[in-house]
């Protein structure tokens, strides 16, 4: 299966270069699509979807949205549009996939006067166009909208709702939950006569060394081979690490909405980072950056090589495959010594208004649709994305879809329990140094506290420089 990055495409493409592969938006075009413009092509609508005018009325408005999506993700949102336009027959939906950058691709068009009405969202990379002025202010909208304001906006997970708060002003609705989770095959825990990873937040008793215990004990050779590893690695290194380092009462920046400064060399956080390499330099429970090349991650855990990994909603299509025959669940991230409870990452995708559209009013009708009840439930019964509505999340619709899982619940409780990752305009860049001085600590070749007092100090002067500019 060959993807290219996801929501993670703003994560940089470091990570691929580890062999890692990332399961959502940004994807190839799929064979339907023909090319509309540079960078961009446009999926013809089906039939049933584009409503015909008849002699003497009007032609429908066409709603042009812009996202980023692999095939099986433009289906599900196809389902959407489809939904849509069958109740509200005025609005015929023009979905338009990048097949580049996808921030560049929209910027290109912004440029030349002719954006999208809607777009999807990164949590990583909005602050980067609301500074430049692409996005509507949602907040005078929804204010005209007294039911989606009362009704459907404090049913939102409220984490999500602050973190696509921009400045003082909501420029992004949430559609989508990618907080990571830890994974787990059953079978091999039953094997090795262990017991689960908790499904609590809370529960104090899933330490570092318990975990790493659990790795030890999941980890087998046959002879000098080693044919199973308790942990795997199926994201991206510095953030699985960060998690780790969440989970120890670690911060590496200042706060975390519009930060000013980088604190990775926090204690808690170099500690962290040291654990999570150690489990393949040092303890030989996880597979090595050389591994990674060979075989990702997501593929060691989904071929029952690999006893434990940690990434999001996205991977549950391809686990849950019948062809992997995997006994798995989901639960929490260890607790470090530094730290009082299990935390994670908080992430997802949201819908924005474009400030140029020339259809505002039909652009509002389908973002209270797509991220208010409908839509999401449409999105929950897909299995394809976690929603953002907590009466949607702790539903039947996504619970009862997620039949290979006995803790499906955790995707919604992470919210709950989920740190920002660094809101701004500098996270490219800052990410870029990122990855590349920790490679050095990846490999071996240095301690976290040598490779992240360089990080730290090439990722200072790149938010110095967003800021200053």
């Amino acid at each position: 299966m060959k993807h290219v990055l996801s929501r993670r495409r703003l994560l940089k493409s470091a990570a691929t270069a580890s062999g890692l592969a990332f399961l959502s938006a940004c994807a190839p075009a799929s064979p339907t699509q023909t090319p509309a413009g540079e960078g961009v092509a446009t999926t013809a609508p089906q039939a049933e979807a584009t409503p015909q005018p008849t002699s003497g009325t009007q032609a429908a408005t066409k709603l042009r949205v812009f996202f980023g999506a692999n095939p099986e993700e433009a289906a599900t949102r196809q389902i959407i549009f489809d939904s849509f336009t069958e109740a509200n027959p005025d609005i015929t939906i023009v979905p338009e996939i990048p097949t580049q950058n996808t921030t560049e691709a929209l910027l290109t068009q912004v440029a030349g006067g002719d954006p999208p009405d809607v777009v999807m969202a990164w949590e990583l990379q909005y602050p980067i166009l609301a500074e430049k002025g692409v996005y509507k202010d949602l907040g005078p909208i929804i204010d005209a909208d007294g039911t989606y304001k009362t009704e459907v906006l404090p049913d939102f997970y409220q984490s999500h709702i602050e973190m696509y708060t921009w400045k003082g002003k909501l420029y992004v609705l949430p559609e989508q939950n990618a907080s990571v989770v830890l994974y787990y095959n059953k079978k091999l825990f039953d094997e090795a006569g262990l017991p689960y990873p908790p499904s609590d937040w809370k529960d104090t008793s899933w330490t570092w060394e318990r975990f790493l215990d659990a790795c030890r004990r999941l980890t087998k050779k046959e002879g000098d081979q080693v044919v199973q590893y308790g942990w795997t690695e199926a994201w991206w290194p510095p953030l699985s690490a960060v998690v780790f380092g969440y989970s120890n009462g670690g911060h590496w920046f200042d706060r975390y909405m519009d930060p000013t400064k980088v604190t990775l060399t926090d204690p808690k956080m170099v500690d962290a980072f040291q654990f999570y390499a150690d489990l393949w330099n040092k303890e030989s429970v996880a597979t090595s950056p050389e591994q990674w090349k060979v075989q990702a991650g997501y593929q060691m855990f989904a071929a029952g090589k690999a006893a434990m990994t940690l990434v999001g909603h996205w991977f549950y299509p391809e686990f849950s495959k019948p062809e992997h025959e995997l006994s798995m669940d989901i639960g929490v991230f260890p607790i470090g010594p530094g730290g009082t409870t299990s935390k994670t990452d908080l992430g997802g995708t949201g819908m924005a208004i474009t400030a140029m559209t020339k259809h505002p009013d039909e652009a509002w009708r389908f973002l209270r649709f797509e991220c208010g009840p409908e839509g999401q439930k449409i999105i929950a019964r897909s299995g394809l994305f976690a929603p953002t509505l907590r009466s949607v999340a702790n539903s039947e619709d996504f619970l009862g879809t997620h039949s290979a899982l006995e803790h499906a619940e955790v995707f919604n409780t992470a919210m709950d329990n989920a740190v920002m990752f660094p809101i701004g305009p500098a996270w490219d860049a800052m990410a870029d140094r990122l990855g590349r001085n920790l490679d050095l600590l990846w490999n071996g070749q240095a301690t976290a506290a040598e490779a992240m007092a360089t990080a730290q100090a090439e990722m200072q002067q790149a938010l110095d420089e967003t800021r200053a500019g």
